[in-house]
């Protein structure tokens, strides 16, 4: 199969020793360019280690086609060296198992109809990872032969004819959804559109769509990071950093919604989360390519489909009987009073985890792909970073995420993954030290990079996005939470980077890290930015700022 694969002129090959880096590499790579890698591994534990990867594609809805040999059906349970059961090996988490049995001279037309299946299975009708088995006795190793091999003119055949092509049915806007919608918003006038994650493919014409929606309906667009829609802010007023608006309930109880419409995946703000809970009677409607994208089980429909589709058909049937002039302004005047807080305490305060999120925001140039991590960057890039990124069209950064899972493995790995595909363009990761713990063997794949590839981690010496539990507040199980919880580790990177052969600096001020920023965005290769900062300066800086914001937010008329 390797040397199948190697064969292959079409195909880009990358050998990466460790399964599980491979994995995340491959989701990087899919991620990026929306269409499925392959992943080829031999029998044993090998195809194990791609678990992690698998689960987050599944749920992220991201394509993968996964190889594994394995050994004859003799070979099963019988001690017999590096052999295991691998049928089915990933269960529900893959769209499609096939398996390929023994190669058979009569079998042989199916191979090429199984690989096309697995491809179209991995792309639709709801993409993410599949899997083929293939088992193999030996030889395994091509051998000699006196004469031409009996299938080989039926192998030449079937090369020559190709696989079957497969065209999936085009989606279409159901005109019932439109209607619904449309009587939906019949007399709504605060309402809010709210954009969470995995918009993907739908990104070019919400970016046409939504200035158009918003201004005929009056709705403010309130977007996290992971949308990919923060760039709009060239073209018209976005609400970024809406988790500190939902923190404050005087500004609610004036401006309260009475229509949402979200799209995408579920936000990542809490504290939007934990509002909607309290709001099971508010109108809400979910737009979403695919999935059930409703935790908190309250939405008064679900529309699956191309959410720029179904915002495109709305807007031009959109003719609100309500039109409240003041209630986008205000929400637009809310962020702003936020995003004041936000830039003095940031440029006023010693480096910290708020100054790293809004430094690298600030950092981001034209055509950068921006990998986030988990738990802290995840939030604090959409506190802290606002709008200060405002490039619209294709040049907007492009942001991926592991929003699937929500897991902090394999970012190093997705990050190289992704710089593999990006044409030149910088890749920048964000990510905690803790999610770098995760995913130090990846830094010899990431050291690979011949394009810009910035690696920057927040070391504050822990998971210190568990402080916002109540149990840290609890005197009683203080060392336990410490020790358990946060996991301070006490160390930095400067020995795994320089190890892995990547440029390396530490910086624990905010103007080194712009420095620092600028220098490894012009290096072609890989490079590790590292910012040290307290460890708990960071939850008490985000709790003095929810305070501030709450106390302003509540005299806004």
């Amino acid at each position: 199969m390797v040397l199948g694969l190697d064969a292959e002129r079409a195909l880009r090959k990358h050998l990466v020793v460790d399964e599980r880096s491979a994995g995340f590499f491959a989701l990087g790579q899919a991620r990026a360019t929306g269409r499925p890698t392959a992943l080829l591994c031999t029998s044993g534990t090998a195809a194990a280690h791609y678990l992690p990867a698998v689960a987050e594609a599944s749920l992220a809805r991201v394509p993968l086609v996964l190889l594994s040999a394995d050994r004859p059906w003799e070979a099963y349970d019988c001690g017999a060296s590096q052999t295991m059961d691998q049928v089915k090996l990933f269960g529900d988490q893959v769209r499609h198992y096939a398996e390929l049995g023994l190669p058979d001279a009569a079998a042989l037309p199916a191979v090429q109809r199984v690989a096309a299946q697995a491809v179209l299975r991995s792309r639709w009708p709801d993409p993410g990872p599949v899997h083929i088995n293939a088992r193999f006795r030996k030889p395994l190793e091509p051998v000699e032969v006196s004469g031409p091999e009996p299938h080989a003119a039926l192998v030449e055949r079937l090369l020559e004819a190709g696989p079957p092509v497969a065209f999936p049915p085009r989606e279409q806007v159901d005109p019932d959804a439109i209607d619904f919608l449309v009587r939906a918003l019949r007399g709504c006038s605060r309402g809010l559109i709210v954009a969470g994650p995995s918009l993907g493919s739908s990104l070019p014409l919400l970016r046409e769509v939504l200035p158009r929606l918003c201004a005929a309906l009056g709705f403010p667009l309130l977007a996290e990071t992971t949308s990919g829609l923060r760039a709009l802010a060239s073209v018209m007023p976005v609400v970024t950093s809406f988790d500190v608006l939902f923190r404050s309930p005087a500004f609610l109880a004036r401006h309260a919604p009475d229509f949402i419409l979200e799209i995408g995946m579920p936000p990542v703000s809490t504290a939007y989360a934990a509002w909607l809970a309290s709001q099971p009677q508010l109108a809400r409607v979910v737009i979403a390519p695919r999935g059930w994208n409703d935790p908190h089980g309250t939405a008064s429909a679900l529309l699956l489909g191309d959410p720029a589709a179904y915002l495109h058909e709305l807007s031009l049937r959109a003719n609100p009987e309500a039109l409240d002039p003041a209630w986008a302004p205000t929400w637009h005047r809310a962020a702003a009073i936020v995003e004041g807080l936000v830039k003095a305490q940031t440029e006023a305060s010693p480096l910290c985890e708020g100054a790293v999120a809004r430094s690298v925001a600030q950092a981001l140039g034209p055509g950068v792909t921006l990998l986030l991590g988990n738990s802290g960057p995840v939030r604090d890039i959409d506190l802290y970073g606002t709008s200060v990124y405002q490039i619209d069209g294709d040049l907007a950064p492009h942001v991926l995420h592991q929003r699937g899972a929500a897991g902090i493995d394999g970012l190093i790995a997705g990050g190289a993954g992704a710089a593999s595909v990006s044409g030149g363009r910088p890749v920048v990761v964000y990510l905690g030290d803790i999610s770098l713990q995760h995913d130090l063997g990846s830094l010899h794949l990431a050291a690979r990079a011949s394009e810009p590839l910035v690696i920057v981690v927040t070391n504050n010496d822990g998971g210190r996005i568990f402080e916002q539990l109540p149990l840290a507040r609890r005197s009683e199980v203080k060392g336990a939470f410490e020790r358990y919880f946060i996991t301070p580790h006490g160390g930095n990177f400067e020995g795994p980077a320089r190890a892995a052969g990547l440029w390396y600096r530490e910086v624990t001020e905010r103007g080194a890290l712009q420095e620092a920023l600028a220098q490894a965005a012009a290096r072609p290769a890989a490079s590790l930015i590292e910012a040290r900062v307290p460890p708990e300066q960071g939850a008490q800086e985000r709790t003095r700022l929810w305070r501030q914001a709450a106390e302003l937010l509540g005299d806004l008329g």
